[in-house]
């Protein structure tokens, strides 16, 4: 389990606005990784998902169906899971988020726009890419650090797969954490409760599930 040093707060107030977010510099987009290579991981979070993800993958689709998804069999990553659904190219909405991603970005996230909590710097590309993905249906995984009011810093990653429903084009995508000192499964949970102070967007990786992934360099 990562922690971050114990402080003593009381959260009361909302996560910081997007207007409030500092600007981030050089935020890069990454050659794109298989989603095989991930599932082949021998442990962590990002495997755990990537194999489930392929197991409810029918054999004649390349997106699984949101409702084959099975919460129980992922159980211990549920803390760190959020869904969300892309509406449109200006909207990517949380729909369901776990516990202890609720308690660590500070307030209840359901209904709020992922794209309107990007820091400012990196938002134009976010809002560039993002549908790019999901038009091309492809997972994603973006990489952040975390600058809490007692000094510490959360450097992570969240690895993003796409989920379609019915017989529509993937909308919604199934999301975990996985910090980059943490190869367990265990909750990614912080000591206390420190303030989330400041939240970057560092990099951005496609993730091919099978049908290639655009190149976002462009």
């Amino acid at each position: 389990m990562t922690m971050i040093k114990d402080v003593v707060r009381t959260r009361t107030e909302p996560l910081i606005s997007s207007a409030e977010w500092p600007n981030a510099t050089g935020v890069r987009v990454r050659d794109s990784i298989s989603l095989d290579a991930i599932a082949a991981r021998d442990r962590g979070r990002f495997s755990m998902l990537a194999r489930h993800w392929r197991t409810i993958r029918k054999s004649d689709a390349l997106t699984p169906d949101r409702s084959d998804f099975d919460p129980t069999a992922i159980r211990r990553l549920l803390p760190n899971i959020h869904l969300m659904e892309f509406i449109d190219d200006d909207h990517l909405i949380y729909r369901l988020s776990g516990h202890e991603e609720v308690r660590r970005l500070g307030n209840e996230l359901k209904g709020a726009n992922y794209f309107d909590r990007i820091n400012r710097d990196a938002e134009p590309l976010v809002r560039r890419t993002f549908p790019r993905l999901f038009q091309h249906s492809c997972g994603v995984i973006v990489s952040t650090d975390e600058t809490y009011d007692d000094g510490s810093v959360l450097k992570a990653d969240y690895l993003g797969l796409p989920l379609a429903q019915a017989d529509a084009p993937a909308r919604f995508v199934i999301s975990v954490i996985e910090a980059n000192d943490d190869a367990t499964v265990a909750p990614l949970s912080l000591t206390d409760r420190p303030v989330l102070l400041r939240h970057r967007t560092l990099a951005i990786r496609p993730v091919d599930i099978g049908g290639g992934a655009p190149d976002l360099k462009d």
